[in-house]
């Protein structure tokens, strides 16, 4: 304590209250219930530090307690606080020890699920925001997933795009409009698959199920992407019709 063994130089006050609160804040500083003992002086000392805590503190031993004056003030043990009272000094002889309404086991249970009511609430409060971080993630990386499949779609298709050639010195399209008498033999071998698998089809076919019918992994999206683009360019010059739904038909 202040004024005592290895902290003899320190300064005071030394009143009774100074010294009840240095020992508070060790005791304030453990983890769970405790038993505090107090010898002469030190006794009250014990007492009042036990009174601050009703529901941690488990016990305090006077070694032997020091007479309490007339009027002073004692603690008041409460589930709910621990203020002091002015209290007569007990009827018990000098150096006997007297042992103030500690509280009920009832009274302890109570408090304590107080106490962790008040923290199941704090932690519940926590779980919630965490729990919205979380939500928010997914989000976020469903979003990158699909911007990335995008990239790497529209990467494969520019990869795959029909190019323009030089015949004769000038400039022509491999992919040529379709024109009065179409000549299929211009197109691209892989095109002129994609023309006989969408005309041998019974009806409007998808992209997948062309992509099916070529061989592709038609599970993995980005696939299907070159093969889209393939399909819309040769709808665009006329070879195929694509349908408000998507979907795709031969020109007859």
């Amino acid at each position: 304590m202040p004024g005592c063994g290895d902290r003899l130089d320190e300064s005071g006050p030394f009143t009774l209250e100074h010294l009840v609160d240095d020992i508070d804040g060790t005791v304030s500083a453990l983890d769970g219930p405790f038993v505090v003992v107090g010898q002469s002086m030190a006794a009250r000392i014990a007492e009042l530090v036990a009174a601050r805590h009703p529901t941690r503190a488990w016990g305090w031993s006077s070694l032997p307690p020091s007479p309490w004056p007339e009027r002073i003030y004692r603690p008041a043990f409460s589930s709910r606080s621990a203020r002091s009272v002015a209290t007569p000094r007990p009827s018990a002889p000098h150096g006997s020890s007297w042992r103030p309404a500690l509280p009920t086991p009832l009274e302890r249970i109570t408090a304590r699920r107080s106490e962790l009511d008040a923290l199941a609430e704090k932690l519940s409060k926590r779980l919630e925001k965490v729990q919205a971080e979380r939500e928010e993630l997914v989000i976020a990386e469903r979003a990158l997933h699909r911007l990335a499949e995008q990239d790497r779609g529209e990467a494969e298709a520019a990869a795959v795009a029909p190019v323009k050639a030089q015949v004769a010195g000038r400039a022509v399209l491999l992919i040529p409009h379709r024109g009065d008498d179409p000549d299929e033999t211009a197109l691209p071998g892989d095109y002129r698959k994609i023309l006989a698998i969408v005309r041998a089809a019974d009806g409007p076919v998808q992209v997948r199920t062309v992509g099916e019918g070529l061989g592709l992994e038609v599970a993995v999206r980005g696939k299907l992407e070159p093969l889209r683009a393939k399909m819309t360019k040769l709808a665009d010059r006329g070879w195929l019709h694509k349908r408000p739904d998507g979907r795709f038909t031969a020109r007859r």
